[in-house]
């Protein structure tokens, strides 16, 4: 008897491009559901960002949210209630809570809609409570991020290049009467581009130095750090430099360093120099416009906002004159130090924003929403220790990711970078929630000491 006899549906399998199609649709239906959910969040993220004129900010973390909100309303939760879910809710309604404090109509309807956005950047740290974490899921998440991080660094640097102003009053990089765009990315904000960088290439650089078994793994770790330092470069961003610096510190301190390793020093070496070299270069071929004419060092002026003291730069020059305004919001807390000013009216009662997440967490929410964050961050904490003695290289990984976070706080306001923090807080979730009895590994503690 012939197979199509015995197997009735083979004669309606299509052959050529056709089947090929029913292949390929067949085994996407067959990917579960929850792994485009996270795949899109980490690639979508960093990539679907723009600013419209009249509207401002708009990307992917608002679109996503009505699909987020459908995974944690509408879902049976099969995850374990952890403190840090607990805090970082109650700092949402600490938000919530603060924004009474404000008695204006017009400032008190957009710190309204900014809040609905909070909403859309922390939702993802609850997706674990409502789908399976295993290393699978966490693969996919992070790939979708290094692919979609790499793919939007690459678009701002090709704007920087071109020198398109994205907004209207994107930074500057002002030398000598004259003046080029600082790298903004895809909403033109040197900050923001410069956060989004920083974690991509820890996330980037740790991930293969820790856990993948490529063997390019230190070649492509290396890559992402050059490429960082030429994002910094050309953004001139200070806090995301000194965000790299304290995670690889922790990093290194954490990681056991492979004897191979030290067959890549002088391969790394040598294709950081030229990286840097490349850099410097190109910077000097990028446009400038401004009254003075000519073409000044960019990398002289770089060289004086990155390093204190050179060229006679002043502290409040070095700083941004972000040193000569903490004192003031420090003095303005006391006024409503319980409940604070209001959710993002930081920078409405200043002529500058306060440009830290420490200030300005404490500002706009109060003692209550500082308290409140704190213990979220402590809980994280003390679970991704639990998870590193544990031997699981995933949370070496998160650890190094928040020191970062916790350097950049100090002088940016990043817990609301919609375009970088929806991913770092769906990582968070996804590895603080893993079972510290399921892991079978031995402890990174004892692999050290061995």
């Amino acid at each position: 008897m012939s197979d199509s006899a015995t197997h009735p549906n083979a004669i309606h399998r299509r052959t050529g491009v056709a089947g090929r199609i029913d292949q390929f649709i067949a085994t996407a239906i067959a990917i579960p559901w929850w792994f485009y959910l996270v795949g899109a969040y980490g690639f979508l993220i960093p990539v679907v960002a723009m600013n419209l004129p009249g509207v401002g900010g708009l990307g992917a973390a608002d679109l996503l949210m009505p699909i987020g909100g459908l995974v944690i309303f509408s879902l049976r939760r099969t995850g374990k209630i952890q403190t840090a879910h607990i805090a970082l809710a109650l700092f949402s309604f600490a938000a919530l809570i603060s924004l009474t404090q404000i008695d204006v109509f017009r400032p008190l309807v957009d710190c309204t809609i900014r809040w609905v956005r909070l909403f859309g950047i922390l939702i993802p740290f609850y997706f674990c409570l409502f789908i399976p974490v295993n290393d699978k899921v966490l693969k996919c998440a992070l790939r979708a991020w290094m692919i979609g991080g790499l793919t939007a660094i690459a678009i701002g640097i090709v704007i920087h290049i071109l020198q398109i102003e994205v907004r209207a009053g994107q930074q500057r990089l002002w030398m000598n009467g004259c003046s080029m765009l600082r790298a903004g990315g895809l909403i033109g904000n040197s900050g923001a581009f410069g956060h989004m960088t920083s974690t991509w290439a820890v996330i980037t650089a740790t991930y293969f130095l820790s856990v993948s078994k490529l063997k390019i793994r230190y070649l492509i770790a290396g890559g992402a750090v050059m490429m960082f330092f030429y994002v910094i470069y050309i953004s001139s961003s200070r806090a995301a430099l000194m965000h790299l610096f304290a995670a690889g510190g922790v990093f290194c301190v954490l990681w056991r360093v492979p004897k191979v390793l030290n067959q890549w020093l002088v391969l790394g070496t040598v294709f950081g120099a030229l990286a840097i070299v490349f850099a410097v270069c190109l910077s000097q071929c990028l446009p400038s416009s401004g009254s003075g004419g000519g073409r000044s060092n960019a990398f002289e002026t770089n060289m004086k906002r990155f390093i204190p003291g050179y060229g006679g730069t002043s502290t409040s020059e070095f700083t941004s004159n972000r040193a000569d305004n903490w004192p003031e919001y420090i003095s303005m807390m006391n006024e409503k130090a319980l409940t604070g000013w209001g959710y993002k009216m930081g920078v409405r009662l200043h002529e500058e924003s306060p440009d830290n997440s420490y200030l300005s967490v404490m500002l706009e929410t109060g003692a209550l929403g500082f308290l409140c964050m704190s213990m979220f961050v402590v809980s994280v904490f003390y679970r991704l220790f639990m998870r590193y003695y544990a031997g699981d290289p995933y949370a070496i990984i998160m650890i190094s990711v928040c020191v970062g976070q916790l350097a950049n706080c100090m002088t940016s306001d990043i817990y609301t970078f919609w375009i970088t923090m929806p991913v770092v807080f769906m990582l968070l979730g996804l590895v603080t929630q893993r079972s510290c009895e399921s892991q079978t590994a031995p402890p990174v503690a004892a692999q050290q000491i061995a």
